[in-house]
């Protein structure tokens, strides 16, 4: 758990310098990390899905390609609701500017998730 939150911040903080703080943002200012949770749910492993939004505006109604995603215990729908071949991820809500976002799920190997579109609100 420290481990993921110290590459959070350090991959937030690198953001910053590096793109700057006036760059408008994108779709691909949107990244993800997959890390183990060292648990283990009917046999599968369980994975953290960590989602970050490395610019200043906020990112709302983030969908992600999800083709065959299943889990063994059920995803927070509040979190990441599947619809077809998409999730939607925190019921649309927004994701605010260098901050993160997190749910979890449990199976084999970590999923290939892609991103597909978000709403983004600059102030």
């Amino acid at each position: 758990m420290a481990s993921t939150m110290y590459f959070v911040g350090l991959h937030l903080f690198l953001s910053v310098v590096r793109k700057g703080i006036v760059e408008e943002c994108s779709l691909y200012n949107i990244s993800y990390i997959q890390s183990l949770t060292g648990k283990v749910i009917q046999g599968k492993t369980e994975w953290k899905m960590t989602i970050i939004n490395d610019c200043k505006c906020t990112q709302s109604y983030l969908k992600l390609k999800c083709v065959g995603f299943q889990a063994v215990e059920e995803v927070d729908p509040n979190a990441m609701a599947k619809a077809g071949d998409e999730c939607l991820i925190k019921s649309g809500l927004p994701i605010p500017g260098f901050s993160h976002f997190s749910f979890i799920y449990a199976w084999d190997n970590s999923f290939p998730f892609r991103l597909l579109s978000s709403q983004i609100t600059c102030t």
